[in-house]
C-alpha cells in the first residue's frame, strides 16, 4: 500500500460511516513512541515510503464521519527538518488537495512541525494535518471530515498527540 493509497482510503471511508458519537480513549503505540486520544478504533497498516528499510506505519480510524490518522516513518532523508516538512507538504498537495493554510508549529515546545489545512474539492472534505520531526522520525497526525462538520472532534484529536518519551 502506498502513502497515497492510505490517504485515499481515509478519505473514501468518510462517505460510508455514520453512528453515535463515541467515548474517546487513549491509543498508544510503543514502537511509534506516541499516544493520542481518539473516539475511533485504529487499524494498522504499512506502506512503502520510497526509502529502503523505512516504511510508513499508519493507524487509521473512522467515527461519525471523521477519519483520524497517525502515520510515521523513520530515516528522515532530506537535509534537515524544514526540507523534510516541505517534502511532506508537497506530497499532500500533489494528491489533488488544495492547501488552504500552512503554519509553523512545535510539539512539546521542542520539535519543529507544520500544520496544514487542506480541502478536497472532489468530495467536499476538509482536513488538518500536523507534521512533526521528532527523534529521527516524521509524524503525520491528521483528521479529515465533511466541510462544516466534525471540527471539534478533529481538533481534540490533533491537540492530544504526544510522544511517550
Amino acid at each position: 500500500m502506498t502513502f497515497r493509497s492510505l490517504m485515499v482510503a481515509a478519505t473514501i471511508m468518510l462517505g460510508t460511516v455514520s453512528g453515535l458519537i463515541a467515548q474517546s480513549h487513549t491509543f498508544s503505540d510503543n514502537q511509534g513512541n506516541f499516544s493520542v486520544v481518539v473516539p475511533a478504533d485504529m487499524d494498522k497498516s504499512t506502506a512503502d515510503s520510497g526509502t529502503p528499510g523505512a516504511p510508513w506505519t499508519a493507524f487509521v480510524g473512522v467515527k461519525d464521519g471523521v477519519a483520524y490518522f497517525v502515520q510515521y516513518k523513520d530515516a528522515v532523508e532530506r537535509s534537515g527538518a524544514e526540507a523534510e516538512l516541505d517534502f511532506a507538504r508537497d506530497g499532500f498537495v500533489s494528491q489533488g488537495l488544495h492547501l488552504v493554510n500552512e503554519r509553523s508549529i512545535r510539539l512539546n515546545g521542542s520539535y519543529p512541525g507544520r500544520s496544514l489545512s487542506v480541502e478536497n474539492p472532489q468530495n467536499g472534505t476538509v482536513g488538518t494535518v500536523n507534521m512533526y520531526i521528532a527523534n529521527g522520525r516524521l509524524y503525520l497526525v491528521g483528521a479529515v471530515h465533511p466541510t462544516g462538520a466534525g471540527e471539534d472532534a478533529a481538533n481534540s484529536f490533533l491537540n492530544s498527540f504526544t510522544l511517550l518519551n
